[in-house]
């Protein structure tokens, strides 16, 4: 951050008002809850930052430790009691609520959902263990209600594929592949705000390539047709039938299909969905008289069955 935000060239009579200003803005209170009087004094507190190896060091002899005026209390402050400032506004607790809350759980929570989190991390003392502890076995979670209420990310595509049909970890460099060519290069998002995330995941571009992915995943290759490699360096594959048999209701095609499809879908699906899926599933014969575990056509229709599933926008939610 340093860096990226030239905070380890601000320094004393020259400070550099970029990482303040995105500290208000982006990382703790939201605009509107800050003046740009604010930005202007914080970076002074911000000053006398360098980067040593792969370290940050503040030197104070660099450091502007002058009075200043700070969201409204005044004093010789340092870097550090501009986080303690920051951390007493009301407002900081709710833009933290808010982005976990949109995180976890659903893009536009209600004012009585984001008071009671933010109460939670008031009383947490800013320590978020507990906090995502909370949010992450409370009924909220679970509930119907938000279930399809997020986009999945493309390495929550990618790592949630390998999770579905209990594979070995894919080769780092195939998921570091898989999540660039869906816009999300890890540890490179586009601006200091991260990645926007939720819609800002499916475009024109992105949504056929997820598509691809998850089919050619079944497939056991990449998107361009390479073999899919483990992190062992082995060829990954789907144990189709093994998935099949996982599933209670796997005695007959439609009750395969029923568990399979709420097992990998966040949201249920219709019964003119269902009955498609039968039928690619039965590849066109009799549900009722063909539908045999044991027989060597089985895999090729459970395997076209994944592919149509994985292909749905409905498994692009969570």
């Amino acid at each position: 951050m340093l860096i990226y935000l030239n905070g380890n060239q601000s320094i004393k009579g020259n400070p550099n008002e970029n990482f303040a200003r995105e500290w208000f803005e982006l990382f703790s209170l939201g605009v509107g809850n800050y003046t740009e009087q604010d930005i202007v004094e914080a970076a002074r507190a911000f000053t006398g930052w360098s980067i040593s190896g792969l370290a940050g060091r503040h030197n104070p002899q660099l450091s502007d430790s002058g009075e200043k005026t700070i969201l409204g209390r005044t004093g010789n402050w340092t870097w550090r009691d501009v986080l303690d400032i920051t951390f007493e506004q009301p407002a900081c607790a709710r833009f933290i609520a808010r982005r976990l809350w949109r995180t976890f759980v659903e893009n536009d929570p209600s004012d009585e959902t984001i008071d009671a989190v933010a109460e939670r991390i008031r009383a947490a003392d800013f320590i978020m263990l507990p906090v995502l502890r909370d949010i992450l076995t409370s009924e909220a979670f679970y509930s119907s209600r938000v279930r399809g209420a997020l986009i999945k990310s493309p390495i929550e595509l990618i790592t949630g594929l390998m999770a579905s049909f209990a594979t070995p970890t894919l080769a780092r460099t195939q998921i570091l592949e898989g999540a660039t060519r869906l816009d999300q290069q890890l540890y490179y998002p586009p601006t200091v705000e991260g990645w926007k995330g939720h819609h800002a995941w499916i475009s024109s571009t992105t949504y056929p390539l997820r598509q691809r992915i998850g089919q050619s995943f079944v497939e056991a290759r990449t998107a361009d047709g390479r073999p899919l490699r483990t992190e062992a360096n082995t060829d990954l594959s789907v144990d189709v039938m093994g998935f099949v048999r996982s599933f209670p209701g796997s005695a007959t095609a439609r009750g395969f299909v029923r568990d399979a499809t709420t097992a990998l879908l966040a949201i249920a699906i219709s019964k003119e969905q269902e009955d498609v899926l039968v039928e690619i599933v039965m590849r066109g014969l009799d549900e009722n008289l063909y539908w045999n575990l044991d027989d060597p056509a089985m895999p090729g229709g459970i395997r076209n069955f994944l592919a149509a599933v994985v292909r749905m926008p409905e498994y692009q939610l969570l």
